[in-house]
């Protein structure tokens, strides 16, 4: 009972949150994600704390956890056709390579853009699985975006080429991107990257989670702060 009255009080603080960053004169904007909220589903990421009011046991129990509160996505579909790009809508990141398919010897660009300002970590997934970051690393180690600019990795700037080589296959390009600092992930460099020894299975997570030591406030939910994330992937095929 403690842990489903957590869930609704995640989903009624993404709801204020929501209310608070979407509003616009006619109010059809806030509208519409209100709605995608309402039936939100709640992913509990860490569970906090979980106590008795009294050692042994006693008559309230309380719990607090750190979740993902997930909009209904047949509404988010409809909403994003029109708003998108509007920084008053919660951070949405688009994400596309120079091309779909490469071949071995050609080069990879990554493009990306968000609504508003973002953290952001781009993943590249090779065929053999092997997960490399790709920004930050070695030479850029910045991972603030602002909101509404395109950017370009590597760009003129970086001393990196992306050249296509073995393995082929079906590859991913993933850009986890946040209003708050992303957590960390265990990485070991490689060359300018650095290659992510976390279990893939736990890079979104960890991603989202930040540790004790890097948050800036008390895990107490009354001062919790709510951060919008966002996760998107493109495929690229590679061939000889």
């Amino acid at each position: 009972m403690a842990l489903q009255d957590a869930k609704r009080k995640a989903v009624e603080r993404s709801t204020t949150h929501i209310e608070s960053v979407t509003e616009m004169e006619d109010f059809a904007l806030k509208r519409d994600w209100v709605e995608a909220f309402a039936s939100a589903d709640v992913k509990v990421l860490a569970i906090l704390s979980s106590v008795w009011d009294e050692p042994g046991g006693g008559d309230c129990f309380t719990v607090s956890i750190r979740a993902e509160v997930v909009p209904a996505e047949q509404v988010v579909s409809r909403i994003r056709e029109s708003s998108e790009d509007d920084p008053r809508s919660p951070l949405n990141i688009k994400v596309w390579a120079s091309a779909d398919k490469l071949k071995a010897g050609d080069t990879l660009k990554i493009y990306l853009q968000g609504n508003k300002a973002f953290f952001g970590r781009i993943i590249y997934t090779d065929a053999e699985g092997d997960v490399l970051q790709l920004l930050p690393n070695a030479h850029r180690a910045d991972d603030y975006f602002q909101g509404g600019a395109r950017y370009e990795v590597p760009s003129a700037l970086d001393p990196i080429v992306l050249r296509v080589k073995e393995p082929f296959g079906r590859e991913t390009v993933t850009v986890y991107a946040s209003t708050a600092p992303l957590g960390d992930l265990e990485t070991q460099q490689l060359g300018a990257f650095f290659r992510v020894s976390t279990a893939p299975s736990d890079v979104a997570r960890k991603s989202r989670v930040r540790s004790a030591s890097q948050s800036e406030s008390s895990d107490d939910t009354r001062t919790a702060r709510v951060s919008e994330f966002a996760e998107t992937t493109v495929t690229v095929l590679t061939q000889p």
